[in-house]
């Protein structure tokens, strides 16, 4: 049902990365679309939880909006604006959605700080990565203790972006250039996301990153991938999957 990494010890947390198979109706999706009821996704996060020996009022999920903004959950289950989050807490488990966009975890697990991150292109531009080190450093993380995971995602070979795109991170930083090779069409690119954010954990000093190279658009059986409901015409019924890290 999940996939782990084996740089996180079970002894310290509970982690997982969720598809789309298992479920209500045989479809593990945890966010509310049109058409989609509110009680089936809440009995998908509590087999997630319960998968991971939690319940489900322990889990708490963002409001995601391709921002760069890390959010310190209080109280279980507290809902905000943000693309990632980070606790020292035992029991709050850290909860991203994702559908192509780059699922990651992260622990330092001497300190026993964790953090949980949607790294969409936007977010993880605008430096949603670094942020969540920087919030995890001020609950008492370092970063050469913290191991982290770059769940299933999109990969470069299956990503195609436009020469806006293109440009757009080339203006950010030059040596950007890397992280992109030529589409068979015109003025266009492939892109890799997963590679842009290892690089950006990378920056802040973190060394121990197992990047799982999981393809979410060409594996149609396990999991959801929004490019390739709206290649197939479908994206109003693409799901998201789930990735959660808790403290125990």
């Amino acid at each position: 049902m999940y996939v782990k990494s084996n740089l996180f010890h079970p002894q310290t947390l509970v982690h997982g990365f969720f598809g789309r198979k298992g479920g209500v109706n045989n479809s593990l999706n945890c966010s509310v679309k049109p058409g989609i009821s509110e009680a089936d996704v809440q009995e998908n996060r509590t087999i997630i939880c319960r998968s991971l020996g939690l319940e489900l009022d322990q889990l708490n999920v963002l409001e995601q909006t391709h921002c760069n903004r890390v959010y310190y959950p209080i109280d279980n289950t507290i809902t905000a604006e943000a693309d990632a989050m980070v606790t020292n807490k035992p029991g709050v488990a850290l909860g991203v959605q994702t559908a192509d966009c780059t699922p990651i975890l992260l622990a330092d697990q001497t300190h026993k700080v964790i953090g949980a991150i949607h790294a969409g292109w936007k977010g993880a531009l605008a430096g949603v990565i670094s942020n969540t080190v920087a919030k995890m450093q001020e609950l008492g993380a370092k970063p050469e203790n913290i191991v982290c995971a770059i769940g299933p995602t999109i990969q470069q070979d299956t990503y195609e972006v436009d020469s806006i795109f293109h440009k757009t991170f080339l203006e950010k930083d030059a040596a950007n250039l890397k992280f992109f090779k030529d589409s068979t069409r015109s003025g266009h690119y492939m892109f890799d996301l997963p590679g842009y954010c290892f690089a950006e954990l990378r920056s802040t000093g973190i060394e121990k990153i197992d990047n799982l190279k999981i393809n979410t658009y060409s594996n149609p059986d396990d999991y959801f991938s929004f490019r390739r409901s709206t290649h197939q015409g479908t994206p109003t019924d693409c799901g998201n999957q789930m990735s959660v890290i808790s403290l125990l």
